[in-house]
């Protein structure tokens, strides 16, 4: 079985995450990137963010040259940004064909928890199985958590 770790990350939370499990389950990964990043200042994305959001404005990401047909499992991570994924994350979804795809989520988040981002992947995918998403906290978790929730994951495929 095949699998794909990819995802989004503007302050690194995520994409540490996405090492670890793409570490642990010797996955591929990819990094979907804006074509223009968001600004340095937190305070100014955030607020860009919620903009994009609230009009359902698209984001621009660099293509990405993965043939999707490989993978039968693809982890999706983002960080949780007004309650749901990441624009650029949304856009991957919209962009890209992986539509019937076992899907398991992950994501990282400053407090907040996951809110509505793990039922938001199934509502943008609604012919894919989605499997029990990973939630962080910042870095307040440990590569034997990811382990444990991995195998928990893995297990139900």
């Amino acid at each position: 079985m095949r699998c794909l770790v990819i995802y989004y990350s503007r302050s690194g939370q995520t994409k540490f995450l996405a090492q670890q499990i793409s570490s642990l389950l010797h996955a591929d990964i990819e990094e979907i990137k804006l074509v223009t990043p968001y600004p340095p200042d937190y305070t100014k994305t955030i607020q860009i963010v919620k903009e994009q959001i609230e009009s359902g404005t698209p984001v621009d990401i660099d293509d990405i040259s993965l043939n999707f047909n490989d993978y039968d499992v693809v982890f999706v991570g983002s960080p949780v940004w007004w309650y749901t994924f990441a624009p650029p994350v949304k856009m991957f979804l919209e962009k890209y064909n992986i539509d019937g795809k076992t899907i398991v989520p992950f994501c990282s988040h400053g407090g907040g928890g996951e809110a509505n981002t793990f039922l938001d992947f199934a509502k943008y995918l609604p012919n894919s199985r989605i499997l029990e998403g990973f939630s962080a906290y910042e870095r307040n978790y440990s590569r034997s958590d990811i382990s444990i929730w991995l195998d928990k994951v893995m297990n139900n495929i």
